[in-house]
C-alpha cells in the first residue's frame, strides 16, 4: 500500500538511553518524532508576533548580534531606536483592547512601510517597537529616519466613520 510505503520514508527520532547495571546494560528507547515536529513549529511561531507580523525582540537580538558580528568596519554603524507609543493605555482603556490592536497592526504597517531591505523592526513589548538600521553613515542620515518612522506612526488612525485615533 502506496501510504505505508510514504509513511516509512519520514525519519524517525529516537531519545536512546543506556545505563549500566550490575554486569550489563540497560537499553530504553522511546519516539520522540512528533515531540521534535512541535517544538520546530513553535520556534517557527516565535520569529514573528502574532499581531503585528513584525519580528520577536528574541529575533531581534539575534539579528543584531549577527550584524555585529558580520558587519565589515565601514558598515558597523547601526542605530538601534525603541519606538514607544505615548498614552496607548488610554485608547486602550476609552476603546477597548480591539481597537488597540488595531492600532497596535496600523502602526507596524506604517513602520514597515519606511524601512529599507534591511532595517529590521521588531516588537519588543505591548506597545513598543524596536528598529534596528544598519549601514547608517552619519549621526543626520539617522535622524532622518527617526523623524520618516515618527511622521508615519504619529499620523492619525481612522478606525471607523466615528473613531479616529492620534498614536
Amino acid at each position: 500500500n502506496m501510504s505505508s510505503v510514504e509513511l516509512s520514508r519520514q525519519p524517525s527520532y529516537y531519545d536512546i538511553r543506556i545505563v549500566k547495571i550490575e554486569g550489563g546494560l540497560s537499553c530504553t528507547w522511546r519516539d520522540v518524532s512528533e515531540r521534535r515536529e512541535v517544538d520546530k513549529k513553535l520556534k517557527n511561531q516565535t520569529v514573528e508576533d502574532d499581531l503585528t507580523g513584525l519580528f520577536t525582540k528574541e529575533t531581534a537580538i539575534e539579528y543584531l548580534e549577527t550584524l555585529l558580528l558580520t558587519q565589515s568596519e565601514e558598515d558597523k554603524n547601526i542605530v538601534v531606536a525603541l519606538c514607544d507609543l505615548d498614552d496607548f493605555e488610554a485608547i486602550n482603556d476609552k476603546y477597548g483592547h480591539d481597537i488597540g490592536d488595531s492600532v497596535l497592526r496600523v502602526v507596524a504597517e506604517r513602520v514597515r512601510s519606511v524601512m529599507r531591505k534591511d532595517d529590521f523592526s521588531a516588537r519588543v513589548g505591548g506597545d513598543e517597537m524596536l528598529l534596528i538600521i544598519p549601514k547608517v553613515h552619519t549621526i543626520d542620515d539617522a535622524l532622518k529616519v527617526a523623524d520618516k518612522v515618527h511622521e508615519m506612526v504619529t499620523q492619525p488612525i481612522r478606525i471607523s466613520s466615528d473613531i479616529t485615533v492620534r498614536p
